[in-house]
């Protein structure tokens, strides 16, 4: 069922109508509206298809760079550090931002520590008590974004326990400002069936569902970097393969379980894949690039982002240090322009479900419903 048929539904709701609908109510008739939540509000239409990317920094505020983007096929782009003046300057191009903003922005890792290492790192509560409603209070009230601003960073990695203050911080702000979107990401789940102390003992599936149930955002967001490691073992190809192969059985079990997640609960599916590598030694093919995108696509992504434009983490970003275009720069204006050539097509359908063909032992096993 197409976006369009839905619009030509009598009686349409409005925006906030759907998130109420939509917040806590895994109704299946809702998820054809997934995308529409926010469609034609703010500067970046959600009823479209999105390609962006993260850590472009203002020293890049300039025609040549931006220029880049969009000839490479970006839309929006991420950059926490990004001034009023650099917003500005990108909207003349088009271009939508998700920049700086007098909002907290909270790392989990930072306070948690790692998954193996929470209990050394003490309150799941953390976020609280590092930045107490009223930041946010003060904040809301003093932010102005631009009018190519559609979004800022409140969180990455939170423990399920910060949800309900998430909820509290998410509707206040959206009160304030309902047409810029406050931005959670996600971690990936390593392992299936995941328990850590981090999380409390959640399991990946019920974390990312009661994020849906608590947190009224219209979408959910995470990163997989699947050739994060690439030659995570260059003196043992056989090993090498085995790591990838389990390496892509996690990716698609993560994609499957947000994807079905963001179905039942009518949110939009935002996704960031890797364009850089954690070993310098090792470089993501355009073919590495066109996979994720594709498998992406095929889980019903409705907003598509690479990792990293430019320094943030990690090495062989799309540009360098001195912002010359690396050779990640042509593999992925190619991808990127595969996929604008279908993409206006591809956003009027919905994601009903993803089936997987051909995989055979461990990965097989691992992607069982």
């Amino acid at each position: 069922k197409t976006s369009a048929d839905v619009a030509k539904a009598e009686n349409v709701p409005s925006a906030q109508a759907k998130r109420e609908e939509c917040v806590g109510k895994p109704v299946f008739t809702v998820a054809f509206q997934a995308g529409m939540c926010l469609a034609g509000q703010g500067p970046l239409d959600h009823a479209k298809f999105h390609i962006g990317t993260l850590c472009f920094n203002e020293n890049l505020c300039d025609d040549a760079h931006a220029k880049d983007l969009v000839d490479c096929g970006i839309d929006n782009v991420q950059g926490n550090q990004l001034t009023d003046k650099g917003k500005d300057f990108l909207a003349k191009y088009g271009i939508a931002v998700r920049g700086g903003s007098p909002f907290p922005s909270f790392w989990g890792p930072n306070v948690y520590g790692m998954p193996n290492k929470v209990k050394e790192h003490g309150d799941a509560h953390a976020l609280e008590a590092k930045y107490p409603f009223s930041r946010y209070v003060k904040a809301a009230e003093v932010y102005r974004p631009r009018p190519n601003e559609w979004s800022y960073s409140i969180g990455d990695e939170m423990s399920t326990r910060e949800f309900p203050y998430l909820a509290r911080i998410v509707n206040h702000i959206r009160e304030k400002h309902p047409d810029c979107e406050p931005h959670i990401n996600h971690h990936p789940c390593w392992q299936r069936g995941m328990r850590v102390e981090w999380h409390l003992g959640t399991n990946y599936v019920d974390m990312i569902r009661e994020y849906c149930q608590t947190v009224p955002t219209d979408y959910v967001s995470y990163d997989f970097y699947l050739y994060e490691y690439g030659l995570k073992d260059p003196k043992n190809a056989a090993n090498n393969q085995r790591l990838r192969d389990y390496g892509t059985a996690r990716y698609f079990d993560n994609l499957r379980i947000v994807a079905d997640a963001c179905r039942d609960y009518g949110r939009m599916f935002d996704f960031i894949a890797g364009v850089n590598a954690q070993q310098e030694a090792f470089e993501v093919t355009e073919q590495m690039i066109r996979y994720q995108a594709y498998t992406a696509l095929a889980f019903g992504v409705q907003k598509l982002y690479w990792a990293c434009w430019s320094k943030g983490w990690w090495h062989r970003n799309v540009v360098d240090t001195n912002g010359v275009r690396t050779a990640q720069y042509e593999r992925l204006k190619t991808v990127n322009h595969e996929l604008r050539a279908f993409c206006d097509e591809y956003i009027r359908y919905r994601r009903v479900g993803t089936q997987f063909t051909g995989f055979t032992g461990a990965t097989a096993k691992w992607l069982e419903p």
